[in-house]
């Protein structure tokens, strides 16, 4: 989710609060925005919503458990794919001369992309700059003022 996210999902968040019984605090709230924030919006609505059918609880699911959703749906979604993309394919050779018309096709193939690999020539990579111990050490403190000043900015 992207921070153009963040109202919906406090919205659909709150539902669910309100559903099971319980507070949504800021900071509940926030703790759920990080740990759920790598998946897409859509994703988590559809968590909220089985946990709204599914939950027992007078208190809201963990974002563990919406995770564990979410990553469900996600495999679920994998293998339809899958079985469809099986489905779609055509069977494999069947006789020895379309085995080997295959084999001939592939080692073909393997022809060309050797060919062209020869011709292009891939980038140098730029050496890494050496960095002293008190640049690094400089850097990590202003990460840390950058995210503390981050939270103050949320909290307020």
């Amino acid at each position: 989710m992207t921070e153009h996210d963040r109202s919906g999902f406090a919205a659909s968040l709150a539902v669910l609060a309100e559903v099971v019984g319980d507070q949504l605090s800021p900071v509940r709230l926030q703790a759920y925005w990080e740990a759920l924030q790598p998946y897409g919006l859509d994703e988590v609505h559809a968590a909220i919503r089985h946990a709204i059918r599914t939950h027992r609880y007078r208190a809201l699911p963990l974002p563990a458990e919406l995770i564990e959703t979410i990553e469900a749906a996600r495999r679920e979604r994998r293998r339809e794919l899958s079985a469809r993309t099986r489905a779609a394919l055509p069977a494999g050779p069947t006789s020895e001369e379309e085995r080997q018309e295959a084999e001939r096709a592939r080692g073909r193939f393997a022809d060309l992309v050797n060919r062209v690999a020869r011709r292009v020539t891939w980038p140098r990579r730029a050496a890494m700059p050496v960095v002293s111990e008190a640049e690094l050490q400089a850097h990590r403190a202003r990460a840390r003022a950058a995210a503390e000043a981050f939270r103050a900015r949320e909290g307020a």
